[in-house]
């Protein structure tokens, strides 16, 4: 019988596997982008609802990606329309993000795909059963925010 260590790594590897995390050409909702630019619509949309705009910065932080990899996100996301960068008021060479009237549209959309892939996931999953799953998820994130990656 497998320990706790590889059933954790199995199942967390079947899951990313079958939710779509490995397919470059579209999200696991369907939509064709990249996740890394779905979870940046997504954050620059909470981000607009707040009126606020962070920095590349701040975004690479929230999506858990090195400056550069947010740095070249934001540019290939520039090329599309879909956002805006702008200095910084308080440091000129910070970059402050929005998204555009276009950007926007795609937050939107990403985000209503989103919901109904979940709404979906979790109506699969019996009703008695749905807090325990929640709460597992929630473990594991804290978990990994207190996890540091080991160097190569």
């Amino acid at each position: 019988m497998p320990d706790q260590t590889e059933r954790l790594r199995s199942a967390t590897h079947l899951f990313l596997r079958s939710f779509g995390v490995l397919d470059a050409a579209r999200t696991p909702c369907g939509q064709p982008l990249a996740l890394s630019e779905a979870h940046a619509l997504l954050h620059l949309l909470d981000c607009k609802a707040e009126r606020a705009a962070p920095t590349v910065t701040e975004l690479a932080r929230v999506l858990c990606i090195d400056k550069s990899n947010a740095t070249r996100l934001c540019q290939r996301m520039l090329r599309s329309g879909h956002l805006t960068l702008r200095p910084c008021p308080q440091d000129g060479r910070a970059k402050r993000i929005s998204l555009t009237a276009k950007g926007t549209r795609l937050a939107r959309s990403v985000s209503e795909s989103s919901r109904k892939r979940f709404q979906t996931l979790l109506s699969g999953i019996p009703r008695k059963k749905r807090a325990q799953v929640l709460e597992s998820l929630h473990l594991l994130n804290e978990s990994l925010l207190g996890c540091t990656l080991p160097t190569p």
